[in-house]
């Protein structure tokens, strides 16, 4: 009988290189399902905290944004009018600049995409809200319960909460009539209401309690969230850069203004130095 001697299988080096590469590729994948995982466990665990802080200063900003570009497209409308009254004073030194001002159409994008991102933020807010509360869209309905005996319409956070009122001692001015003081109260009143025409404060709002299953919803909301935040800093550095443009245009104009004075006043020198008796002075 013969003897059989078995030999080692040699394996091929590109059966090698497969396996490495698929071992190397299993650790990523595990390890970006764990970091996913860990994130999650994360947001859900800070849901409580991340909630309050983005979508309160998410409202705020927005906002604020829509205030400036109200305010800004009310002094655009008061310079066109003022150039449309003073065509001369306008046109004198503008030049090649004529048109580089702020004009309403610009305002207006910005404006759309401000009410936009609104409602997009009304979206992401109503999970989260308890109920009766509608976030921005609820102005009229704040309005209305102010008119009422109700002087506080909105829940108020304790870390939110305005400071209380103290009692005021009664005013010793003399002179003003009872009539007077009530005309007075009622424009504070009044000043009050169009100040929050347009305003709806973040600290008025109260949250539900967050459950878990809010809490997965904040999984999905975050990213959104975050989102509007980065459009909205677009939007407002689209609004600086418009100011900023405004800027350097009224400094051009009235640079140009300045020379056309100098010139005029260099003029006026040089005819009245002319006039027989009168000597120029360097």
């Amino acid at each position: 009988m013969g003897i059989i001697i078995s030999s080692p299988v040699k394996t091929a080096p590109f059966t090698v290189v497969s396996t490495v590469i698929g071992f190397v590729s299993f650790a990523f994948t595990i390890g970006t399902f764990l970091k996913v995982v860990w994130v999650n466990l994360e947001t859900v665990s800070e849901a409580p905290h991340e909630v309050h802080e983005y979508l309160n200063n998410l409202r705020q900003e927005l906002i604020e944004e829509k205030a400036s570009l109200r305010l800004l497209r009310r002094q655009c409308r008061r310079r066109h009018k003022w150039r449309d009254h003073h065509p001369s004073s306008a046109d004198r030194g503008l030049g090649s600049f004529r048109g580089m001002e702020l004009d309403d159409a610009s305002l207006k994008t910005m404006n759309d995409m401000i009410k936009s991102l609104m409602r997009q933020f009304r979206d992401i807010e109503k999970p989260f809200l308890k109920e009766g509360e509608e976030g921005i869209a609820g102005e009229k309905r704040h309005h209305k319960r102010r008119n009422s005996s109700n002087g506080s319409p909105y829940y108020e956070h304790s870390a939110y909460a305005f400071p209380e009122k103290t009692s005021r001692r009664p005013s010793r001015a003399r002179g003003r009539s009872a009539d007077r003081q009530a005309a007075d109260r009622q424009a504070e009143r009044l000043g009050r209401q169009e100040d929050d025409e347009e305003t709806f404060w973040a600290q008025r709002v109260q949250y539900a309690k967050l459950t878990f299953l809010r809490r997965l919803k904040w999984i999905g909301a975050k990213p959104k969230a975050q989102g509007l935040f980065t459009t909205l800093s677009k939007v407002q550095t689209r609004r600086i850069a418009q100011q900023v443009g405004g800027i350097a245009l009224l400094m051009h104009e009235h640079g140009n203004v300045t020379l056309d004075m100098e010139d005029r006043i260099r003029r006026i020198d040089d005819r009245v130095s002319r006039v027989v008796g009168i000597r120029r002075v360097d």
